[in-house]
């Protein structure tokens, strides 16, 4: 079982904390959104992604859902 030691930031998001915040990423990459697996908002967000980044497969979009700090 994985330990993210998750916290709410100042907006009510839940967020991964632990180990990360020792990552040399800044920013949102640091702390990213825990999103749930199967609702609306993240099927949208992962839709919008894999078209942004041209279709290029699993990979590279969970790379721009990450980097766009959802």
């Amino acid at each position: 079982m994985w330990k993210f030691d998750c916290f709410l930031d100042s907006e009510g998001i839940t967020r991964v904390g632990g180990r990360i915040r020792h990552a040399t990423v800044t920013g949102v990459e640091n702390h990213p959104i825990i999103m749930p697996r199967k609702s609306h908002i993240s099927d949208i967000i992962v839709t919008h992604c894999h078209k942004t980044c041209g279709h290029k497969g699993r990979t590279t979009t969970m790379g721009a859902v990450r980097l766009a700090g959802y």
